[in-house]
């Protein structure tokens, strides 16, 4: 169950779904649209780099943790697969939808599916045992700040 809630912020999903957004803007020359998407990649990239640059040194991933402790830090190191400090999947997600709800949507019914997708995710991090919730809080605030800020 975590796998499948954590598919809508797995690169290989979100990078191409941003992609299309924007390829949809320019086909149906439609300006809003390419803009909303273009500025969903931007914020996608942005808070990316500041992930991958924060997991240089972090604590390691429950499944790799020896102690079963959220308190199990691990020095500078340049590999961080292991590294689970912040959930790059929530990042992603909450960058790409509360981008894309925010600008796309008028009413509050239609951006709750988009302002709650990265919660979702972010449970299903957490029940994949690939992260603590501080990770998927922590990727969730990273995420958000480029359109919320």
């Amino acid at each position: 169950m975590g796998e499948i809630l954590s598919l809508p912020g797995d690169g290989y999903f979100i990078l191409p779904f941003t992609m299309a957004g924007y390829a949809s803007g320019i086909i149906f020359k439609d300006d809003k649209l390419k803009l909303i998407f273009l500025r969903a990649g931007i914020s996608l990239a942005l808070t990316t780099a500041t992930v991958q640059l924060i997991k240089f040194s972090g604590r390691f991933r429950p499944y790799a943790s020896s102690s079963g402790s959220p308190y199990n830090f691990s020095f500078l190191g340049l590999r961080n697969y292991n590294r689970s400090f912040p959930s790059g999947h929530s990042q992603a997600s909450a960058a790409v939808y509360i981008t894309i709800g925010n600008n796309i949507c008028e009413s509050t019914l239609c951006k709750i599916p988009f302002l709650t997708l990265p919660f979702l995710v972010g449970i299903g991090r957490i029940l994949a045992q690939d992260h603590w919730f501080s990770d998927v809080l922590g990727g969730i605030i990273i995420g958000s700040c480029f359109e919320l800020f």
